[in-house]
């Protein structure tokens, strides 16, 4: 009788053990945690409250949270008893997991061995893993990853970094054993799959040559500026010889070309008048040299209701360029740009037609200095005709200077870094013409990524125009002053819609200040292109004389807009209006355009 007691007992729980395959789990707990909360280690289970019961699952989880508990130098952790309840009516289980953390572990002394051609007190300053701050396995590997490639960044290719740990007395006494291995070589370099372009023109993008130290940093960096040339639809490269370790290695860039003749034609329209055509072909091999030409040509169309009377407005903007990147086989690029641009507006204010015609050439030489500092010295030719009734013109003739630097991660949709410029431009003076003036521009962008699904993005832009000679008492032509207000500067406004009236019946002046703040948020994405959302505001205003400038003048305009994702940027839509009429009520502007406001 006493043995069918006990089979009955053994059957019972078998009956539940089985029934447990099937149940489900309705609670997990932990005793003795304290370095982590409960839900810090329901996180890195795979098993969750409501799913159902998984062994294997379990056993996995288990060796997640000790794996945890070591990263952080709580080396003695373990799992010391695992407690299953389970209910047979409600077929569910109850988890609970008591946790002996033991002490976490500090750092001991720290080592590096195997080293000849950096100190070792170098290699510990760039660790940073200092004796007596909390022990955490991830810094190893992070650490293992530093010291590689800054042996690789010196041409010891094949260095190999190992840790080593040994716990005394609740202390890890770290030891980085390093095989140095020998200074690996570039042997030849080579082009392959170009049947148009010429190896010349290849071969000058390189920031590499035959016989130099292979430092991967410089061949990632060739592989970019070929592509950048545009003549390539895809750049790869192959090192041939490192799978068998060889100290001497041939480099083989693999390009895949695209014809050189292109065309882009583009439209938009602008709530609430104004409809454009944008039209644009271009050559980027320009015989067979790199040389690169393009022909531009932009068109609008638009209208105004005044007093139910249709006030129609056009324009167009036609521009040649030209771009000779190596000048005279040096290291500078040559540019030049001739443009012709006419606009017809209608002036509600003034109750007349103004149209505006500018024509001219620029030609500027710059280059780059380092990866993200870029300058250039520009001269430009410009005259202007403005007819109001009658004729104005005016000619400039102006030197230019301007410095950049950009840090951006992306140029057409930035999550993270910076770009600045700074631009100085004399014009007149003893390079004669009508206008004669000094002007500086500033502009300054930040863009932060705090979390997956934001960006914020940050701008400041100023500018200044200083008039002198006989500009100081006859002034400078409006085509050369400021405009603020509109798409592209402070959305709610109309264009060019703060300022004092000048001779041409629009608005302009001679200092402008204007701030730009929108956080860009990603709701998801479609075939890896975000969508997503953004709320703006942006501020600024202009003035005439200096002594004018006042903060409490400044306007601004809020809103809201839809961003969806291109290979050319963000085609956005914005609905604007002017800050102090979101609560009064007004009419809100509409905004469609391609590319981020800044």
């Amino acid at each position: 009788m006493r043995i069918c007691g006990i089979l009955w007992v053994l059957s019972i729980l078998i009956v539940n053990i089985a029934s447990a395959g099937n149940s489900i789990v309705s609670k997990i707990s932990f005793s003795g945690n304290k370095a982590f909360s409960t839900e810090d280690l329901k996180k890195v289970m795979n098993l969750k409250e409501g799913m159902e019961y998984d062994e294997y699952t379990i056993n996995q989880d288990l060796n997640n949270i000790i794996k945890l508990y070591k990263r952080k130098g709580y080396i003695e952790a373990e799992i010391v008893d695992k407690q299953l309840s389970f209910d047979p009516v409600s077929q569910t289980i109850e988890y609970l997991f008591i946790i002996s953390e033991g002490e976490r572990v500090k750092v001991g002394e720290v080592k590096v061995v195997g080293v000849e051609t950096i100190s070792e007190e170098k290699i510990l300053k760039l660790i940073g893993i200092k004796k007596g701050e909390q022990f955490e396995s991830p810094k190893l590997t992070v650490s293992e990853y530093k010291i590689a490639s800054l042996y690789s960044n010196m041409g010891y290719l094949y260095c190999t970094v190992k840790n080593e740990v040994l716990t005394i007395e609740k202390e890890a006494f770290i030891t980085f054993k390093i095989e140095e291995g020998p200074i690996v070589e570039i042997g030849k370099i080579k082009i392959e799959g170009n049947k148009i372009t010429r190896n010349e023109i290849i071969e000058r993008e390189l920031t590499i040559k035959e016989g130099d130290k292979y430092i991967p940093e410089k061949v990632y960096e060739s592989q970019k500026k070929i592509y950048g040339t545009n003549l390539f639809k895809d750049v790869d490269f192959e090192s041939r010889g490192i799978e068998e370790r060889k100290e001497v290695v041939d480099i083989v860039f693999i390009v895949e070309e695209v014809s050189p003749i292109w065309m882009a034609v583009g439209a938009g329209y602008q709530s609430p008048d104004r409809a454009s055509l944008d039209i644009e072909v271009g050559h980027d091999n320009l015989f067979n040299n790199g040389q690169k030409a393009s022909l531009s040509s932009s068109f609008f169309y638009g209208f105004k209701n005044v007093d139910g009377e249709m006030k129609n407005e056009d324009g167009e903007k036609i521009g040649l360029d030209y771009l000779e990147p190596y000048f005279l086989g040096s290291k500078f690029k040559f540019m030049l740009h001739l443009f012709y641009e006419r606009d017809r507006l209608y002036s509600i204010d003034k109750n007349m037609y103004t149209t505006q015609i500018e024509k001219g050439a620029n030609a500027k030489i710059g280059r780059y200095i380092g990866k993200e500092l870029q300058s250039y010295l520009q001269y430009q030719y410009k005259a202007a005709s403005v007819d109001t009734g009658g004729e104005i013109t005016g000619i400039t003739n102006s030197l230019l200077f301007s410095i950049s630097r950009d840090q951006r991660d992306n140029v057409f949709d930035p999550h993270r870094g910076s770009y600045t410029s700074l631009s100085l431009e004399y014009a007149g003076g003893i390079l004669s013409g009508n206008n004669h003036f000094k002007r500086a521009i500033t502009d300054i962008s930040l863009f932060i990524h705090p979390f997956k699904f934001l960006v914020v993005a940050m701008r400041v832009k100023g500018g200044w125009l200083s008039p002198f000679g006989k500009s100081k008492s006859k002034g400078v032509s409006g085509t050369e002053k400021f405009e603020l207000g509109g798409s592209e500067s402070i959305r709610g406004f109309d264009e060019a819609s703060l300022g004092v009236y000048d001779e041409r019946g629009r608005r302009s002046g001679n200092i402008v200040l204007n701030g730009n703040l929108e956080l860009r948020f990603t709701l998801f994405e479609v075939k890896k292109f975000p969508v997503g959302i953004a709320i703006f505001n942006d501020s600024g205003e202009i003035w005439e004389k200096e002594d004018e400038v006042k903060l409490d003048d400044i306007k601004s305009g809020a809103g809201v807009g839809i961003r969806v994702g291109t290979p050319i940027g963000p085609a956005r839509v914005d609905c604007a209006m002017e800050a102090k009429q979101w609560a009064t009520g007004g009419r809100a502007k509409l905004y469609f355009a391609i590319g981020h406001i800044f």
